[in-house]
């Protein structure tokens, strides 16, 4: 049966908690309508990238005019050594009507001079209920702020962003504490030359004016409270901030609730003086534009971004908070519990009170609020105390002192269901401001493999290999333990020492180093953590010296009956049982068929075989008809290919006694590029001969809109494609390769089947069968309401009893119709039809195969002479060698990466085989 499901998941971004003064209206899950966000590559001219985008938007778009601005107006190219963090070539795109956006969207992507496109995603208030009144700010003692007021009250000097809905600058307990930008005066003139005309007193992005005032929500009010509230003035509440200012950017549109210009008020925070930023929203779809900001932030600007873990109850990762450089925080209660609604999970850092806490509210009154986006604040409060007395420290380290010093609270007894997913412990000020010894180790670029591959099959031995970097102060002999939580994986070396560290030295350990052996009986996709220990002795000033204690906790899936590929233009999913794109036996779990990294482009795919109706075989939806042998792996694993392989059979005894030996290849170099090859190698294992055999491949590609595709047949390439009304600039094929017979058929994904094969509730092996036997070359040419899928079939065949039969196909994509048939065109000349080895002859082996320097031939009879001979594959030779002996080699490292043929001529008779040079 045809699921049709919404393949993107767009970002639904939330603000996390307090009581609101209104809720929030109705927001489009797909992005701001008419609204998205370009970045195009460096160096690239307004002008030319206005004149790419015009172009674009006469083919595609309704409204046929747009309006095209800097997402950072006040920022110029950055330096050459810098462009990593450049923000200038980030554009606004505003189409003049209310429109979908994903056509163009999709015809951004494929220009060069893009490097992503992406919809200005919503961000709205998510509204969580008060608790009844509690005891005024029980939260300052628990986290030791007035101890930490004995050191520090903190700086007027630190500035903390608070990028939320506006705030209340008249309310008395908060106003005494704004930042204020006196070169810039409200005189409508851009006195300071930065961009923002008249910003005194921060920036109001949603509606594009110099008032951030908040209007629509208390939230970003009570969020500042947190933060920062005047302390010691006979007013209101007390804060951990003290006397730290506060810069109020306003990212929400009161119009309609929307706050898709967060990111850009990370950006204004960055740019103007703020040490740390908090957010304290978020949602769960990552954006390269949101990575793009934090990486801006946090390692150009040296800004520590604080997030709210979100409050959805449950294990899961939310954005900005889960973004690399990030501190995530999550929300407790008055007794060192989890408060009940917050997020949890092993990307959280860092826990602090946020149930039931006192803050500022509107037209200054005081009230209670819940949720992690009180409980963020907080901590970045108390990292302007710790940036107070500290300096020197960076955005890491600040976050990394509050980390490591934080009380442990998750081995109390209701906490333990949550064991090192609430971070490392809660918030303690004292402690951040007055322990100065503590180094902290952190994990970076963690690999897991198994014989030099990331499928991690049973039985192998499993080897880990990571950087650690102290980020605090020096440790010597750090040791490093790695445990799993699970009994199928037996440590073998599973403890290193760093040595002597010092603050910011990286130590590297490779493959080997630390190892696990993987039980035979290891489940399939078992999903396991593995956990770093890290201790140490420090010296704390006292006679026994001090211990450092700490972990970090990395995800991976084990026994995987699939593997992700992407070493070429395109990215898919290869599985252990037919199935294309996704892992059946693990509903969708796959990345599709994905092209030059923008949205995935295929719903579902793969292989059916059948001798008549009452025999039929797939690897297709519901239909799981093959049983796994060998599961899959990558064979060579290089900077120019890689091989993935598997072994599976039709699990029904007497249907169809077959075995498939299936090769996947990506290759990065010339038609390969924009393809991936499925060898297909079906061995009758049954003791009578199999006749009339068919085999088909299909592919339901979603291409731009998924109910606007429509498919054409190229015959002389066998060639099965499918294309999009609206965007011409993308195309895709199924191209059978070595084979010069076969048959497609189009399916209309509509009820009906628009006078073909109705498969929209199921698709049964007598509809199969028809399909298979019968041509449709067209579909989807109705309208643009039609949804498509193809299906390209060839046979029939016979295999006698103990013989095979290959059968090779490419999946491509391309930006034009003649690119795409181009590709398929040298994909069929060079992917040669190998020619079968006759009776009677000497079957020779050839290792390595593919090759980059040497390749031995093997088995060669001792008493015979043979010429070898190498043929490129338009039939020049590149090689000749006459030899005597059971081998030979031939060198084929200065020949130029791609097919060729080796022709091997003995007394016995000729072989040819294909060798690739990589």
């Amino acid at each position: 049966m045809v699921n049709r499901s919404n393949m993107v998941n767009f970002a639904r971004v939330l603000i996390f908690g307090v009581a609101l003064i209104a809720s929030a209206k109705a927001q489009n899950p797909n992005g701001s309508f008419g609204k998205l966000v370009v970045k195009f590559q460096p160096n690239t001219q307004t002008e030319e990238a206005k004149s790419q985008v015009e172009a674009l938007v006469q083919s595609v778009s309704r409204s046929k005019s747009f309006d095209m601005k800097p997402m950072f107006k006040n920022h110029g190219m950055l330096k050459k050594v810098d462009t990593k963090y450049d923000l200038s070539t980030i554009y606004l795109l505003s189409l003049a009507s209310s429109e979908s956006i994903e056509p163009l969207i999709n015809s951004l992507k494929t220009l060069p001079s893009v490097v992503y496109a992406e919809p200005l995603y919503p961000i709205e208030v998510f509204e969580v209920p008060n608790d009844p009144q509690v005891a005024s700010q029980y939260y300052l003692p628990l986290v030791q702020a007035f101890d930490a007021y004995q050191i520090t009250h903190g700086d007027t000097n630190i500035v903390i962003g608070i990028v939320d809905t506006g705030t209340d600058f008249l309310h008395e307990d908060l106003q005494a504490n704004f930042k204020y930008n006196y070169n810039d005066p409200v005189n409508g003139v851009d006195d300071d030359g930065d961009g923002f005309t008249d910003n005194y007193r921060g920036w109001d992005f949603g509606e594009g004016d110099n008032n951030p005032q908040c209007e629509y929500s208390n939230h970003g009010t009570m969020v500042c409270g947190m933060a920062s509230a005047v302390t010691n003035n006979a007013v209101g509440i007390a804060s951990i901030g003290y006397q730290t200012r506060l810069l109020a950017i306003k990212v929400m549109d009161d119009a309609v609730g929307d706050m898709s210009t967060a990111y850009q008020g990370i950006v204004y925070a960055a740019d103007n003086g703020c040490q740390i930023i908090n957010c304290s929203w978020g949602g769960t779809a990552q954006s390269m534009l949101g990575a793009d900001v934090i990486d801006y932030a946090v390692n150009f600007k040296n800004c520590m971004v604080v997030a709210a873990a979100g409050n959805s109850s449950v294990e899961q990762a939310y954005y900005p908070a889960s973004y690399n450089g990030v501190f995530n925080v999550t929300a407790t209660d008055i007794e060192d519990l989890k408060w009940t609604k917050s997020t949890f999970g092993i990307e959280v850092d860092i826990c602090a009170p946020g149930n039931s806490v006192r803050s500022t509210n509107q037209n200054s009154t005081y009230s209670n609020g819940s949720g992690t986006s009180m409980a963020s604040p907080l901590v970045a409060g108390a990292a302007a105390l710790l940036k107070a007395i500290r300096p020197e420290l960076d955005a890491h380290q600040l976050a990394e002192q509050l980390r490591i010093t934080s009380d442990i609270i998750d081995t109390i007894t209701d906490n333990q269901y949550f064991y090192r997913k609430m971070g490392f412990g809660r918030l303690n000020a004292y402690r951040a401001l007055t322990i100065d010894y503590l180094p902290s180790v952190r994990i970076e670029d963690f690999k897991a493999t198994t014989n030099g591959s990331e499928a991690l099959l049973s039985g192998d031995k499993l080897t880990v290999s990571f950087s650690a970097t102290n980020l605090l102060n020096q440790v010597s002999n750090c040791i490093i333990k790695i445990s799993s939580n699970s009994d199928y994986l037996i440590p073998i070396n599973d403890n290193v020492s760093t040595g002597f560290l010092d603050t910011y030295e990286t130590v590297n350990f490779n493959e080997g180093q630390m190892a696990f052996s993987l039980s035979s009986e290891l489940p399939q996709n078992q999903e396991v953590l593995l956990t770093f220990d890290f201790q140490a002795q420090v010296d704390d000033g006292t006679v026994e010296g001090g211990v450092y204690r700490d972990y970090q906790v990395f995800k991976v899936i084990l026994n995987k009956t699939y593997i992700n590929i992407e070493i070429n233009k395109i990215a898919t999913t290869v599985t252990s049982n037919g199935s294309i794109g996704y892992d059946q036996q693990k509903y969708r779990t796959g990345q599709g068929f994905i092209y030059n990294r923008q949205d995935n482009i295929l719903n579902a795919g793969g292989i059916i075989l059948a001798t008549d109706k009452d025999h039929v075989v797939s690897a297709l939806f519901s239909n799981l008809d093959f049983t796994t042998i060998k599961l899959v792996d990558t064979s060579s694993v290089n900077e120019n290919l890689l091989v993935a392989n598997a072994t599976y059979q039709i699990g029904q005894d007497g249907l169809l006694p077959l075995t498939i030996e299936q090769s996947s290849f990506a290759y990065r170099t010339g038609a390969w590029e924009s393809s991936i090859i499925h060898e297909y190698k079906i061995t009758n294992t049954g003791s009578n001969a199999i006749g009339n055999l068919h085999m088909a491949l299909f592919a339901d590609w979603d291409i731009d809109k998924t109910l606007n595709n429509s498919t054409g047949y190229q015959p002389d390439q066998h060639l099965f494609y499918t294309s999009a009304h609206a965007n011409q600039l993308m195309y895709t094929g199924i191209c059978l390769i070595n084979q010069n017979t076969s048959l497609p058929y189009g399916f209309d994904i509509i009820s009906g089947g628009n006078g073909g094969m109705d498969i929209t509730q199921t698709y049964s092996n007598e509809q199969k069968w028809f399909t298979m036997q019968n041509s449709r070359p067209v579909a989807g040419n109705d309208g643009d309401t039609i949804n498509v899928a193809t299906q390209l079939t060839t046979g029939p065949y016979a295999i006698e009893t103990g013989d095979s039969l290959t059968l090779i196909w490419a999946m491509i994509a391309a930006k034009s119709w003649y690119e795409l048939t181009s590709i398929a065109q040298s994909l069929r000349e060079d992917y040669v039809l190998l020619i079968q080895v006759p009776d009677g002859v000497e079957r020779v082996s050839i290792y390595p195969n593919p090759a980059n320097e040497l390749i031995s031939i093997n088995n060669l009879n001792p008493t015979q002479e043979y010429q070898l001979l190498l043929y490129d594959v338009q039939g020049h030779q590149v090689q000749y060698i006459k030899t005597k002996g059971t081998s030979a080699k031939i060198d084929v490292g200065h020949l130029k990466p791609g097919i060729y043929l080796l022709q091997v001529d003995g007394n016995g008779g000729k072989t040819t085989h294909k060798i690739l040079r990589f």
